[in-house]
């Protein structure tokens, strides 16, 4: 697994449950604020083009080779059993200007015989990777996905958006995924949103409360 994709998840994870009682309701809800920041953008050059990679202290990459190559964070929200989650955008701030983002690259052996040669596990050592030097065995093809990148549209749609649900040890959590940048490839434009204001709302099952659903911890001696 890259650097990059790791560094989306492990700064994200946030377990917690911030719950606003209902109103007694058959189908009762509660809700998850959430304030997200994103901090300075840095600008790195993507090979000999004009292309570029924005990257932000805190955040990870995006991993789909073609895909514009955007920062990202995952958060997990702890979320009640049997409850579902929706989310609220409550405000952003923004500010859009010309950029031209370089496409999550496609890794390309350059040499296979020095490949063969690595001992197993030595493929994912550092200096193996890149284009100078002798210990280059891979090359980062920037390649875009031509369908995608002749789209007259953000990428991704929206800032904030839900991914899946899962569990941590007995917790359930659902995925927030923030992404600051918002590209549109055929205008050759971002919309950086450094703050977003939202809540998770969830509707909890007729009869349930926070209380009655979220079961309480125990120890975890292989974790």
């Amino acid at each position: 697994m890259r650097p990059s994709i790791l560094r989306a998840l492990l700064p994200g994870i946030v377990l917690v449950l911030m719950a606003a009682p209902g109103t007694g309701a058959p189908s009762d809800f509660a809700t998850v604020p959430l304030h997200l920041t994103a901090g300075a953008l840095r600008l790195e050059p993507a090979g000999d083009g004009p292309s570029v990679v924005p990257r932000i202290a805190g955040f990870g990459l995006g991993s789909r080779p073609g895909e514009p190559m955007l920062p990202l964070k995952v958060l997990l929200v702890a979320i009640p059993e049997g409850s579902v989650p929706e989310l609220e955008v409550l405000s952003t701030s923004s500010q859009e200007f010309a950029l031209r983002v370089a496409p999550v690259p496609r890794l390309r052996v350059r040499d296979r015989e020095v490949l063969e040669r690595l001992e197993p596990g030595a493929r994912g050592a550092p200096g193996v990777r890149g284009a100078g030097g002798g210990q280059g065995t891979y090359d980062d093809e920037f390649a875009a996905d031509a369908r995608l990148y002749s789209r007259d549209q953000d990428f991704p749609a929206a800032p904030l958006r839900l991914g899946k649900v899962g569990y941590m040890r007995e917790q359930r959590f659902v995925e927030v995924l923030y992404s600051p940048l918002l590209y549109n490839p055929a205008r050759g434009r971002v919309r950086f949103i450094p703050e977003v204001e939202a809540r998770v709302r969830l509707t909890l099952p007729e009869g349930g409360g926070i209380s009655t659903l979220v079961r309480p911890s125990r120890p975890d001696p292989l974790f």
